[in-house]
């Protein structure tokens, strides 16, 4: 039993969205980075620095989003471990413009820097921990996570050991299913020019990926397609349908207690989410679990980008500078999107994956279209007449050159092996 999509609960989740933007479209940054000791190179628990920075005494407050997650928070800046504890994450709240976003990431990272160098650790712009194998240890062990792995094999251990460079766009309740399907037809060309782990425990990829953490997320498809680039949404209501039909894999009992329902979603709701209130925090607890190349997140009104890896330091601001400039362009881009098959953008996306910019899928070459999905992002960003589209001006180098971080990084392997990859990633 999957359960039926009502009309009232579609009505609450497009109401999660604005109906039309207020001033400048916002975009949020999370951003996630490797923790590794200076001296090995190994994998380091991240969670010690978050009692360094309250200590400062210079307004770093305890945080605890989920009752899982652990960290500290500052003017609204959240630094928390992801679902391993040798990973940082940071997550800022919406900022009108590029800017902002920029020096707010800036700040931040000049504080938690120091701290960590002073804990013999170091923080990489780096895709994947390059030496520490996945290991069970490494999972955060309470509450949330702890509930939603009982339904999956030891494999996705895999993704303890990943960072990526994730953003979220604001977008309509008119917007956000075409942007969700544009941003996933956007997951080669992401892969292409944000491509960022193609070494990992202390070698080249077997494969030759150059993103391998994003081929990893696939073990994550044990209980239905959760990762990569997801099918083609109709609208809301399809949106739903795909959420009702997958396992719900964690929820709260009244007491505030994590446990695994362990079966359809659709089917859960329709037995213990009787009020709207109860539905609706079930739904925003199940979008969670979704984690495609892009996926409509109606707790927070935007779209939430996620096939980039951790960039090198000082590239913070590219990843978010496509992202919205795509969305500033989101008509012009999905006429374009429309003029290929799905099939074919799925199938890109897996060979860019392991041929970056020479990838290509009979008339859809991977370089052609990202010449004319990033000129589209530029004009999107220049029509903001904020001068945002001066940070996009890498991204073209990189597709110019035929580059992203990944051909550097395996660069800088083959001359210096971990130590050179190291010394030009880390903060």
């Amino acid at each position: 039993m999957i359960g039926t999509v009502k009309p009232e609960h579609v009505k609450q989740f497009n109401a999660k969205f604005l109906k039309e933007l207020v001033g400048a479209r916002k975009i949020g940054i999370e951003l996630e980075f490797p923790v590794v000791n200076q001296r090995t190179f190994r994998a380091m628990d991240s969670r010690p620095l978050f009692n360094r920075l309250i200590g400062l005494d210079d307004g770093w407050m305890p945080f605890a989003g989920d009752k899982d997650s652990v960290g500290c928070i500052k003017d609204g800046v959240a630094i928390t471990t992801d679902s391993g504890i040798c990973t940082l994450e940071m997550s800022s709240p919406p900022q009108a413009n590029l800017y902002l976003a920029k020096d707010l990431v800036e700040r931040v990272l000049r504080k938690i820097v120091p701290e960590l160098k002073a804990m013999d650790g170091l923080m990489l712009g780096y895709g994947i921990q390059p030496l520490t194998l996945a290991n069970n240890s490494l999972w955060k062990t309470a509450g949330r996570t702890k509930a939603f792995r009982i339904n999956f094999p030891d494999s996705t251990n895999n993704s303890t050991i990943t960072a990526a460079a994730q953003t979220h766009v604001e977008a309509t309740s008119e917007e956000f299913i075409m942007a969700a399907n544009v941003f996933n037809a956007m997951a080669p060309l992401i892969v292409a020019i944000f491509a960022n782990s193609p070494v990992w425990k202390g070698s080249f990829d077997l494969l030759a990926r150059r993103t391998v953490r994003e081929s990893l997320w696939k073990d994550w498809n044990q209980c239905g397609r959760r990762t990569g680039v997801l099918q083609f949404f109709k609208d809301t209501e399809d949106y739903l349908r795909y959420l009702y039909s997958l396992t719900f894999l964690a929820t709260t009992d009244q007491t505030g207690r994590y446990f695994a329902p362990s079966q359809s979603f659709g089917s859960w709701v329709s037995q213990h989410a009787k009020s709207k209130q109860r539905f609706m925090e079930c739904v925003l607890q199940q979008e969670g679990f979704v984690w495609s190349c892009a996926r409509p997140r109606a707790r927070y009104g935007t779209v939430e980008i996620r096939p980039a890896c951790a960039q090198p330091p000082g590239s913070e601001m590219i990843f978010p500078a496509f992202c919205l400039g795509v969305m500033e362009s989101l008509k012009s881009v999905s006429n374009l999107v429309n003029l290929y098959r799905w099939k074919d953008w799925n199938d890109l996306y897996e060979k860019a994956i392991l041929k970056g910019f020479d990838a290509q899928v009979k008339g859809l070459s991977l370089q052609s279209v990202a010449q004319e999905v990033l000129s589209l992002a530029y004009e999107g960003l220049e029509n903001r007449y904020t001068g945002e589209e001066i940070l996009l001006s890498d991204a073209f180098t990189r597709l110019y050159k035929c580059e992203a971080p990944a051909e550097r990084v395996m660069d800088w392997m083959g001359r210096g092996g971990i130590e050179e990859v190291i010394k030009r990633v880390a903060y």
